[in-house]
């Protein structure tokens, strides 16, 4: 209260000097004049008392605001309260004449008490007004106040939920990626027991060090959601080296990568599910050589992915097909793409016009994606900034 308290002394000295401006500056241009001490006298004691009653009154603004929904309570409260708080404050202003002020040109009565009568009768509607005149502005900055405060919680609330919704697609991403590790060993480790069963130690060898490869670089990649795609291949390759070791003649796999898409960032382990899915379907009781191409290229400033194979394809339409959308690795990717580029990026499955599957993933370009985030998030910022700056 020591600032309302401060602002109502401010205000009540300018007001108080004006007005005894007015009465000096009236009374001589009368012919009636008076010193200034009296003129002073006359003006500035009766906005000093309101400025010492103005806490109080703002106080009971503050307490009992005006509202529509208790507008009968408030009234009546502001009733009695305004008419105390007027009755006290020209007793006050009664008490300071009766000692200290006297205009010759109009005398107070002697007695007291038919002075305070006087002032009451003259005096009280003025008082009551500015009584109501505290309290709206008590109210509207009640109201001013809580509006401030709800948008700033409201941009804190909104702060804490995009980092809840960032540390939620963080989390859904690392248990996506994570199903790709026990889904690869236990084909891997099948593998390697197949090779021991049949005693073809240097095959099993050959595995055992390519899957640690593999296993090295998925650790580098643990903490990061993307990867420049020259590293992903490099992942890649790790893989097809196990690969080659379980299937040897009867697999291979073509690159075709333009030079500009190697820095480009996917997500990491994007491509080994895809080749997974192709090898399984072009190798896998296949009685020719299955063949797998891996295509990247950088069109438009957006990357470009394609994975296709020689094998049956895919069943019906590509994107309905229930055994395509049940596989996992497949249904990994998709969720995964979902999760870190909105609807901005697309996963499409189809059959090659020359046979086999292929599948197809667009990624939009950097640049792009870091617009689209600014564009959406464009209201949000504003609010924080709105309610962060001083």
């Amino acid at each position: 209260m020591r600032r309302v308290w401060t602002f109502a002394l401010a205000i009540a000295t300018v007001v108080g000097l004006s007005s005894a401006a007015l009465v000096y500056f009236g009374m001589r241009a009368m012919g009636k004049p008076l010193t200034l001490g009296t003129a002073v006298l006359a003006g500035l004691p009766d906005w000093y008392f309101w400025a010492a009653l103005t806490p109080l009154v703002f106080w009971l603004g503050q307490r009992f605001p005006l509202e529509r929904e208790r507008w009968l309570r408030v009234a009546l409260v502001h009733l009695a309260a305004g008419t105390g708080v007027a009755v006290v404050e020209l007793g006050m202003f009664t008490t300071f004449n009766h000692w200290f002020y006297y205009n010759p040109y109009a005398p107070a009565p002697a007695d007291f008490v038919d002075a305070y009568v006087t002032n009451v009768l003259r005096y009280f509607h003025f008082a009551f007004i500015l009584y109501w005149f505290i309290v709206a502005a008590a109210t509207a900055y009640r109201y001013q106040r809580d509006s401030a405060a709800r948008e700033r919680d409201a941009a804190q609330l909104g702060l804490r939920n995009a980092q809840l919704e960032a540390e939620l697609t963080h989390a859904q991403l690392e248990m996506l990626r994570a199903q790709l590790h026990p889904h690869f060993l236990f084909n891997a480790l099948n593998a390697i027991a197949g090779l021991v069963r049949e005693r073809r130690n240097e095959a099993a060898t050959e595995l055992i060090a390519g899957l640690g490869a593999l296993l090295r670089h998925s650790l580098n990649a643990i903490d990061r959601d993307e990867i420049p795609l020259r590293e992903e291949l490099e992942v890649l390759d790790s893989y097809l080296t196990v690969e080659r070791a379980r299937f040897r003649d009867r697999l291979q796999v073509h690159f075709d990568v333009e030079p500009a898409a190697l820095s480009r960032r996917v997500p990491s382990l994007i491509l080994q599910p895809l080749v997974e899915n192709a090898i399984r379907h072009s190798v896998a009781g296949a009685a020719v050589r299955g063949e797998v191409w891996v295509r990247a290229r950088v069109p438009n400033g957006s990357l470009e992915l394609e994975v296709r194979d020689n094998g049956p394809g895919f069943g019906g339409r590509a994107e309905d097909n229930d055994e395509a959308r049940g596989r996992l690795g497949l249904r990994n990717t998709r969720a995964r793409l979902e999760r870190l580029y909105g609807g901005a990026h697309k996963f499409e499955l189809s059959n090659a016009a020359d046979g086999g599957a292929r599948v197809s993933v667009y990624i939009p370009d950097q640049g792009v994606r870091f617009l689209e985030t600014v564009i959406k998030g464009s209201g949000f910022l504003k609010t924080v900034s709105r309610n962060l700056t001083p």
